[in-house]
């Protein structure tokens, strides 16, 4: 489930639910929409699961399509994009699986552990995610 925090970055908390009877939700991670840009209807998404027993299970696809449909149905924006670092191929695979297309990059722009890494940016339109939604 999301929760709202109220800023107006729009900062919203990643929880899962890990027991039923009584419910209880763990927060595993953060997601937020940065530096809208109320002119041209566009704004930065950014998202982290930091709790590795959590990865490789279609959180972070599930919380990317959430977030998307907010941008467009609630938001009202016209185009969303976000950044990410080469050498997350988990991330990346989540992006596309949401409809996010390769824009370009920036070249050797992160710096981690000793090396450079590219940094991929990737956008997806209002009319592609209404595209590839099931009809009502």
């Amino acid at each position: 489930s999301l929760t709202w925090v109220s800023k107006p970055e729009h900062v919203l908390v990643i929880e899962t639910q890990v027991s039923e009877d009584p419910p209880q939700y763990q927060p595993i991670g953060t997601c937020s929409y940065m530096g809208i840009q109320a002119r041209e209807l566009s704004a930065e998404l950014g998202i982290m699961i930091g709790d590795k027993a959590f990865w490789n299970k279609g959180l972070g696809t599930a919380t990317m399509r959430l977030l998307v449909d907010h941008g467009f149905s609630t938001l009202n924006l016209h185009r969303i994009w976000l950044r990410v670092i080469e050498k997350n191929p988990r991330g990346i695979r989540a992006y596309e699986k949401t409809g996010f297309q390769y824009e370009g990059k920036f070249r050797e722009a992160h710096f981690q552990h000793g090396r450079y890494y590219d940094v991929i940016l990737m956008s997806i339109l209002r009319q592609e995610w209404e595209a590839q939604k099931p009809s009502a």
